[in-house]
């Protein structure tokens, strides 16, 4: 009898104690889903550098310096304030020359807008718009035998437009000890296309900064 009773109590300790396992997981997992769904607990800084191809649709540019593209260096900074939507900052910087660097024609494209962001730290696709700014500068010497450079300066402003994703790496590993520094926590591969307006159909004067854009990166998260 004795021997049952005993058999008997160690059965309810083991199985309470799994009825306790199971509860504790599923409270653990209800609360990651609601945190989860709570999209504004995701903030996050991010950090990008790259180089973005440009195809202009300017004439002029072509005619004086033979080119209607080129490729730009570019940093970014993003502020991702919820799960899906953040605040983004992109500059780049260009430089066109001729022989003798007689005409320099200089630029520097910034984009201040919003992006969608969708997937997970995985693969994360985006889409995007802001307000697209052009600073540009062009030195000239007009006749051959000029000797003073005149400076034409101006600022463009239209939208900017972009779609793409990035792909989540390994190539950092973040520490777990408490009193380490904290340092970048993902580095993500960016690629990215996209089309920047400021003559939207034929409509302005001056320069057309027009460009379609094809663009690759590194995207650090903080």
């Amino acid at each position: 009898m004795c021997t049952r009773k005993h058999k008997f109590g160690d059965y309810m300790r083991s199985l309470s104690q799994k009825i306790g396992v199971l509860v504790c997981g599923v409270l653990g997992y209800t609360g990651s889903v609601q945190a989860e769904e709570k999209g504004f607990e995701v903030q996050e800084l991010r950090l990008g550098v790259g180089a973005a191809a440009e195809r202009w649709q300017e004439p002029a540019l072509m005619s004086v310096y033979g080119k209607n593209g080129k490729v730009l260096p570019n940093v970014s900074l993003s502020y991702r304030f919820h799960k899906h939507i953040s605040l983004d900052v992109q500059a780049g910087m260009g430089r066109l020359s001729t022989e003798n660097d007689r005409n320099v024609f200089q630029m520097l494209p910034v984009t201040v807008g919003t992006s969608l962001l969708f997937g997970n730290k995985d693969i994360e696709p985006f889409i995007g718009v802001g307000a697209g700014f052009v600073q540009f500068s062009e030195q000239l010497l007009p006749y051959i035998e000029s000797t003073s450079a005149e400076t034409v300066y101006g600022t463009k402003l239209g939208v900017d437009t972009k779609a793409g994703f990035r792909i989540g790496t390994r190539m950092i590993q973040t520490t777990q000890h408490p009193t380490a520094p904290q340092g970048f926590s993902q580095m993500d591969v960016e690629i990215m296309m996209g089309y920047r307006v400021h003559q939207a159909f034929q409509i302005g004067t001056g320069l057309n900064m027009n460009a379609f854009r094809f663009g690759v990166g590194l995207n650090f998260r903080l």
